[in-house]
């Protein structure tokens, strides 16, 4: 078994302008607990965040 983890903190001024120049990001400031649902129809954009990712493998035999 094998477990692992990453987090890339890659939020900055250039990604965020760049993001908000193309209209991607969601403009529900007003609201913005509602602000990130990603399969909601009526969305808007999304919403740039960070968060680490663990990862657990376990190996499976061939029988």
């Amino acid at each position: 078994m094998i477990i692992t983890g990453g987090s890339e903190a890659s939020i900055t001024e250039s990604s965020i302008g760049g993001f908000n120049a193309s209209k991607a990001l969601s403009t529900n400031n007003e609201h913005y607990q509602q602000a990130s649902k990603p399969f909601d129809i009526s969305r808007d954009g999304f919403v740039l965040e960070r968060a680490p990712a663990p990862w657990c493998w376990k190996a499976m035999r061939a029988l």
